[in-house]
């Protein structure tokens, strides 16, 4: 036998193990990236180059170990996709720069991670017929609420925002991400400890809460909410006369809740942003300006920002993206994203880019149908990416959005589950 196809073996019986392994050690590639930026200021690309060899590997898989119906479409859009990489870094060098090519690059490896390795990956499940157990992402969830803890607990935890607001992200570097990732497999995470241990629960989400309201950011603690209000409402649905054993632990929750909340990071930081703006009354909050300085962050002042820029450029510009150095070579630079995935991937990438970007997911979305849950983490996922962003862009959290699509599916078995 020859090595290649040895080795073509180990890849395809060993596939499942090498995604779950990267889902596990996640959250200590975050953290290893966090901890040589703030500490050593150093831009730990050898974390990228992982994620790299990971999305190369998933492509070779693709190449030579996938034969089912389906690989000659998904060739087809590779071979567009690489088509458009190379048009859209030609562009950015005529354009820009060559030296601009170090920004822009892992920029776009960025954005795209989400739809090679969806296809990657589906391309996995439907070979093998397995799909990852949901006890890898709660495994994984549990990771970094500890990496979230422990900091919280000695106080050596990194700051949430770099002025004006109070709050820790723990060892983590962003924010936005760890917030997306919290907020996305928060769900699954409650099903599947219904589903096993009941009794973990009250210490899950004693631990939980006060993990999100320390951090300060208002998305998690939101989704949370709402999360925990729609599990509550389907579970009284199916079980109405059970309704009275909620009644008294909801009181003291409610009492101990009001009691608490003023002293939490999320309720100081929402004072700290009300007293910036000088508003005094719903009123004064009723303006486009203070709506998006308030809710978005600002993001709806970038977002025309760069759509102007868009507007001014020229039509290859238009259809393969304005790049994310918006104004380079004059004063008025920018690096700043909208962070609000959508646009961010028309604008930066173009009209060809942003349906390229779409293809695969809106195709195997159309194929899956997923458990109540999946389908409201998906659409948890979905939704966050259009007001924070982070969610489809970002390789850390993307990988689970592209997990917990797949797992729509139906498969023979189970990978994990023990």
């Amino acid at each position: 036998m020859s090595m290649v196809k040895c080795m073509n073996q180990w890849i395809q019986k060993n596939m499942i193990k090498i995604i779950s392994c990267f889902l596990i050690l996640g959250p200590i590639f975050d953290l290893i990236t966090s901890l040589s930026l703030n500490l050593f200021h150093v831009n730990m690309s050898i974390i990228m180059i992982i994620k790299v060899l990971f999305m190369l590997l998933l492509m070779y898989y693709i190449l030579v170990i996938y034969n089912q119906k389906n690989k000659k479409k998904i060739i087809f859009y590779g071979i567009l996709l690489g088509i458009y990489f190379l048009i859209y870094i030609f562009l950015i060098a005529i354009n820009k720069s060559v030296n601009a090519l170090s920004y822009e690059i892992p920029y776009l490896f960025r954005t795209y991670f989400f739809s090679i390795t969806l296809l990657g990956i589906y391309s996995v499940y439907q070979k093998e017929q397995i799909k990852i157990s949901n006890k890898i992402l709660v495994i994984s969830l549990l990771e970094y609420l500890v990496l979230l803890l422990l900091p919280f607990l000695t106080k050596t935890g990194f700051d949430s925002y770099a002025y004006s607001k109070v709050g820790s992200i723990g060892w983590f570097n962003s924010t936005n991400e760890i917030g997306g990732i919290l907020s996305i497999l928060f769900p699954l995470s409650l099903s599947y400890f219904w589903s096993t241990n009941k009794k973990v629960i009250p210490i899950y989400l004693l631990i939980y809460f006060y993990i999100i309201f320390s951090i300060g950011s208002k998305v998690p603690v939101l989704t949370t909410f709402f999360t925990l209000l729609l599990f509550l409402c389907f579970y009284l649905k199916n079980n109405p006369k059970k309704i009275k054993l909620f009644i008294l632990p909801f009181l003291f929750i409610l009492s101990f809740g009001i009691y608490l909340f003023p002293k939490t990071n999320f309720y100081k930081n929402i004072q700290i942003h009300l007293d910036f703006l000088e508003i005094h009354s719903v009123n004064d909050l009723m303006t486009i300006e203070n709506i998006d300085h308030f809710i978005f962050s600002s993001r709806l002042k970038f977002l025309n920002q760069t759509r102007i820029n868009y507007q001014k450029s020229n039509l290859a510009s238009h259809l393969f993206g304005i790049g994310y150095i918006e104004n380079y070579g004059t004063d008025e630079i920018n690096l700043k994203t909208i962070e609000m995935d959508y646009f961010d991937i028309f604008y930066r990438n173009g009209m060809i880019g942003f349906i390229l970007f779409l293809l695969p997911f809106i195709w195997i979305l159309c194929k899956n149908k997923g458990e109540e849950v999946e389908k409201y983490a998906l659409f948890l996922a979905l939704f966050l990416a259009f007001f924070q962003g982070h969610i489809l862009t970002a390789p850390s959290v993307s990988i689970y959005v592209i997990i917990i699509l797949l797992n729509g599916g139906k498969y023979e078995k189970l990978c994990c589950n023990n």
